[in-house]
């Protein structure tokens, strides 16, 4: 059997967490669900869309357009905006190592080619990285080794 949970807006990522699911998506829209069914409408400060999410233990990362960075506690549902996200091209997805955070996103943005990672210790300070050759990048994974980063033109890249 499949619940359908109708809610108005396009949603870009789901994830679960600390007995939650939070999901993320246009207009910087939030949900958050218990059981998955019934949701709850959180306020992002943000109205740009965020395509991904990420968590460690204490603390839930959204990224976005424009290189939006936002975080919450996850044992709140206030969320803060990252004043220096170190790009300002579209960021896809968010993954955390247990050491760090990191976030890939578009290679070419508004206005030229530019960073399309990001990495941070403590999601307030990120620090860019290039990646090699101009390819977008749309997801992101720790798997308890190495992040593994999927992209355009079948592009798969994995790091330490």
């Amino acid at each position: 059997n499949v619940a359908i949970s109708a809610l108005p807006g396009d949603w870009r990522a789901v994830t679960y967490v600390n007995n939650m699911f939070v999901a993320v998506g246009e207009f910087g829209e939030a949900v958050y669900s218990t059981d998955g069914v019934t949701w709850n409408f959180e306020n992002t400060g943000t109205e740009v869309t965020l395509y991904g999410l990420g968590a460690n233990d204490t603390l839930l990362v959204a990224v976005g357009d424009s290189g939006v960075i936002i975080t919450r506690p996850l044992s709140g549902h206030e969320w803060t905006p990252v004043e220096e996200t170190a790009t300002d091209y579209t960021l896809r997805a968010v993954a955390w190592s247990g050491e760090r955070f990191v976030a890939v996103g578009d290679m070419i943005g508004e206005t030229s080619f530019g960073y399309n990672v990001v990495v941070s210790d403590d999601a307030v300070q990120w620090a860019a990285r290039i990646s090699a050759g101009a390819i977008s990048m749309y997801g992101v994974h720790w798997n308890g080794e190495r992040f593994v980063s999927v992209g355009e033109f079948g592009v798969i890249r994995t790091s330490p």
